[in-house]
């Protein structure tokens, strides 16, 4: 991916999904995400270190290097440090929750049983 920045490495470092208001702050990125550039999203599988340390261009570089894929919806990127599944019956209950609300946009995308 070429078009890499500081902004797209956040949705990196917040991903440990502790408690629920860092739960809303991920989910209203994804969210926001999801709305906005859903046929362009994209990740990495593998966990790195913590590439926040280095400068900007060595943390864009290891990024750069990295393979990336698709991301058509959310539960790949959040089942690499939490349990999408989990988390959205978790916070089911809570209307408004962006968990809630990624959750049912990206059900809206689902067509036959596939994820388009």
């Amino acid at each position: 991916m070429e078009n890499l920045t500081l902004s797209n490495l956040v949705i990196i470092h917040l991903l440990g999904v502790s408690n629920a208001a860092r739960a809303a702050e991920i989910g209203g990125i994804m969210l926001a995400a999801f709305a906005l550039h859903r046929a362009s999203l994209a990740y990495i599988s593998t966990v790195l270190e913590d590439i926040t340390i280095l400068d900007d261009t060595d943390a864009l570089n290891r990024l750069r290097a990295e393979k990336w894929a698709l991301l058509h919806h959310p539960e790949k990127l959040f089942n690499l440090f939490s349990n999408w599944q989990n988390l959205v019956t978790s916070y089911e209950g809570r209307t408004g929750h962006p968990l809630v609300d990624l959750n049912k946009l990206v059900n809206e995308f689902v067509t036959d049983g596939s994820i388009c």
